[in-house]
């Protein structure tokens, strides 16, 4: 017998390290699928944080998170093509113009 535990979910972990899972597990296009309702209405629930989460996610790949092409099928998933085509085109413009401004100024000559 396993001293961990599968919940009805599925999940094999348990305590803090349970929403790190499921977080992982939602974010494949496999669980964005099967979650596409609770997606949606978290976003309905909190639309101007979902906003400012999603572009401050899509800002980031221009330093370090690779997945540009994901952000932006999410971003059409949960915003809709017009508002999630304008939301990855401000996240990846800022994300560009503060990758520049970086390696202009901070990282020197």
């Amino acid at each position: 017998e396993s001293s961990q535990k599968e919940g009805s979910t599925g999940c094999p972990v348990d305590g803090p390290d349970r929403v790190a899972w499921h977080f992982k597990e939602s974010l494949t296009f496999e669980g964005m699928k099967e979650n596409r309702e609770a997606f949606r209405r978290m976003v309905e629930a909190h639309y101007l944080l979902s906003v400012t989460g999603f572009i401050g996610i899509d800002l980031l790949t221009a330093f370090f998170l690779p997945g540009a092409l994901v952000l932006t099928l999410i971003g059409g998933f949960l915003f809709g093509v017009v508002w999630g085509t304008l939301y990855v085109m401000i996240g990846m413009t800022l994300g560009a113009s503060l990758a520049f401004l970086f390696a202009r100024y901070v990282a020197g000559n």
